[in-house]
């Protein structure tokens, strides 16, 4: 063979490497990676993972982890944390059943719901950009302060919910297609393009990254923390909607430890703990990942409590490989290699 004609068949292989290579570049391309993985385990452990009952399951499931997954995510992008997503999520359950149970409309409920997701983010936020507390004890003081009060405002009994309409939010579907997942794809869209086609995502990605350089731009690092936790806020009260319309009750005890999965779905998806760094589709995959997950657990008929073993071994995962992206990212800004 000539050198020429080796060099006309080495040129798509460099190509192919170079390809693979960015690919791999990408902060998602391990959660993607992952996914796949799994998918193809959990189809050959059951074939019937691909019925289009079980297909519908799991993304209604992605739906209320994704909500929640991608005010994570923002959360995260600014340097911050929220430890209450859980306990947040049975409060605005219990509180749509509430207001179900006392005669308001569909509508007026979710209304008031995702406002209230919007006032207790605008206390959050106040609270760690005005007083100047830290994330970490602002939610986790909210974490026991609202899963008591859903609690002893029902006395530890679920709400019953059954308005035909309310239910309908989380149980029915779109062309064969779950409510839930069709509403998760439309916000997924519009908070890709908040993030990276306006002046907030621009800000938030500024604060987390470099916050004293964002604040020498003439960023304003109060307003922007206070509207990142009040999105979140209202991002949380909508997946707790979901849920109590997907159970027909808002329940004081639900979603504990989802804390734990919730922010996995962001580190999974690769956002960086360290802030500045992050995607709405890591968000989506790292979700999927883990509803995924749970997904096989149940068909493979193992034991539920397995699923914080199995969630806690990929977060380690994913958690050192973000720590090994940022080490060599680094090391390319000081050495530029």
């Amino acid at each position: 063979m000539s050198k020429k004609s080796a060099g006309l068949h080495a040129a798509p292989l460099a190509r192919i490497g170079r390809g693979v290579r960015k690919f791999f570049r990408l902060r998602e391309s391990v959660a993607l990676v992952l996914l796949v993985i799994f998918a193809f385990l959990v189809y050959l452990i059951n074939p019937r993972f691909l019925s289009a009952y079980n297909l519908q399951s799991l993304a209604r499931q992605i739906a209320i982890f994704g909500f929640p997954a991608i005010a994570a995510t923002l959360i995260i992008i600014s340097a911050g944390i929220d430890l209450s997503f859980g306990s947040m999520i049975a409060f605005y359950g219990v509180i749509a059943g509430m207001l179900m149970e006392s005669g308001f409309g569909v509508g007026t409920t979710v209304a008031a719901v995702l406002a209230l997701g919007m006032m207790v983010g605008l206390y959050h936020g106040s609270m760690i950009s005005i007083v100047k507390l830290s994330p970490f004890i602002v939610t986790l003081a909210s974490l026991s302060i609202f899963r008591g009060i859903a609690v002893i405002s029902t006395r530890g009994y679920p709400v019953r919910i059954t308005e035909e309409g309310f239910l309908w939010i989380g149980q029915e579907f779109i062309f064969g297609i779950p409510v839930p997942f069709v509403l998760f794809i439309l916000t997924t869209l519009v908070f890709h393009y908040l993030l990276n086609y306006t002046a907030f995502g621009k800000h938030l990605y500024a604060i987390g990254g470099n916050p004293e350089a964002a604040h020498l731009s003439g960023i304003s690092h109060k307003k922007t923390i206070i509207m990142v936790y009040m999105i979140a806020g209202a991002l949380t009260a909508f997946g707790a909607i979901i849920m109590a319309s997907r159970l027909a009750q808002g329940m004081p005890g639900i979603a504990r430890a989802y804390e734990l999965r919730i922010i996995a779905s962001a580190v999974i998806g690769g956002t960086s703990l360290y802030g500045g760094v992050g995607t709405v589709f890591g968000a989506v995959l790292g979700a999927s990942l883990l509803a995924l997950i749970e997904n096989m657990l149940v068909l493979s008929r193992v034991d539920s409590w397995w699923n914080d073993v199995v969630i806690g071994v990929v977060i380690v995962i994913a958690v050192w490989v973000d720590v090994v992206a940022t080490r060599r990212r680094l090391n390319v800004k000081l050495h530029g290699k």
